[in-house]
């Protein structure tokens, strides 16, 4: 059989959703429907040329159009859709239009954020309804969904590498704060710059940051630094094809997002050996409920933000109780290949396509 898929992610973030389904031998191929091709096991690429690459209307029609072209071959049963905007619903329509079976993999902001906006939300819970099965990453994100019947609605989530993501006590900690990811509005980097403040001007230290990622705030935050004094402390280094040197070159890793699913950088820095600092939303307080290694912040003030990232920089700073908090991401990470390593991950595929005969 052959799976069909659309998607934006990069390429890295979209190999490590595709591991599940490429363990899956009864999957033969994955036909992958995007701007820009994609190499891995099993995968073909199937991209658009000329106009139809560059101008978002004429893609989308070229998207639904190549979608329903390959949903109409006697081998490929399934479409799958990561995000729901716009991904999901072409997948969804597709579906529809030829009698196939739609999977939508949903993110953070489909549900907490556009699911939630008006005829914006409308639409994504009537059209979400019309899938076969909609993966979300855990309970927060199922109970925001009540209107779809339960075995529709299946916990999914990322395959984070073992060989890749692994921890190296060997790197020299340059930066004390570690930011990544996409620098959009979502990600209230403005939160950690203003805690950064708070901490230079409280403690009289000379404190570290590096900002990885890239996004439509990028020169905002840039000017926001400036603004307020932080250039020598606050470094951006933009889009990184793998930000693992910036994070285990860190004491820390810091999210202040307004909204996630769960973010994929937490799961990483915890298979890294790496403390980390994140707001409560989505799923983070469920996924790391009994673990010390990542820390919640109690609101989202700066001064509050600021003490947290003071107390575990302190504990960072003493072997007995780092290596208390290494051990703690250490006992998370084989706790999530167990659950989430290739072979679960290729069983839960394995029912989402029926190939359990």
């Amino acid at each position: 059989m052959r799976v069909l898929v659309t998607a934006k992610l990069s390429d890295e973030k979209l190999l490590s959703k595709l591991v599940g389904i490429q363990a899956c031998s009864d999957i033969s191929r994955i036909l992958i429907v995007r701007r820009t091709p994609i190499k891995g096991a099993k995968i073909s690429s199937i991209c658009p040329s000329g106009a139809f690459a560059h101008f978002t209307i004429l893609y989308e029609l070229w998207r639904l159009a190549t979608l329903v072209r390959l949903l109409r071959r006697p081998d490929v049963h399934y479409v799958v859709g990561i995000q729901f905007f716009l991904h999901g619903l072409s997948a969804i329509l597709s579906a529809l239009l030829t009698g196939s079976k739609a999977v939508v993999w949903l993110i953070g902001s489909d549900v907490m954020i556009h699911g939630q906006k008006g005829a914006k939300g409308l639409l994504f819970r009537w059209m979400i309804g019309k899938a076969d099965k909609v993966l979300v990453m855990g309970q927060a994100m199922k109970e925001k969904l009540l209107h779809l019947p339960d075995p529709k609605v299946v916990e999914m989530q990322s395959f984070i590498d073992p060989r890749r993501f692994i921890d190296s006590g060997t790197f020299n900690k340059k930066w004390d704060i570690c930011f990544v990811g996409n620098l959009e509005e979502v990600k209230a980097v403005p939160r950690l710059i203003f805690a950064v403040k708070e901490l230079v001007r409280g403690q009289c230290k000379n404190y570290s940051v590096v900002i990885v990622g890239g996004g439509s705030q990028y020169s905002k935050l840039q000017g926001l630094v400036r603004d307020e004094g932080l250039h020598d402390n606050v470094t951006f280094v933009g889009r990184q094809s793998s930000p693992i040197e910036y994070m285990l070159s860190s004491k820390v890793l810091v999210l202040t997002s307004k909204s996630e699913g769960l973010p994929a950088v937490l799961l990483e820095s915890s298979f890294l050996g790496i403390p980390a600092l994140t707001t409560d939303v989505g799923e983070i307080r469920e996924v790391f409920d009994g673990y010390k290694h990542v820390a919640i912040f109690p609101d989202n003030d700066p001064n509050s933000i600021a003490f947290e990232i003071e107390r575990v920089l302190g504990l960072v700073s003493d072997p007995s109780s780092l290596a208390l908090l290494e051990s703690d991401a250490k006992r998370f990470r084989e706790s999530y290949l167990e659950l989430w390593g290739k072979g679960p991950l290729s069983s839960k595929w394995a029912d989402i396509f029926e190939l359990h005969y």
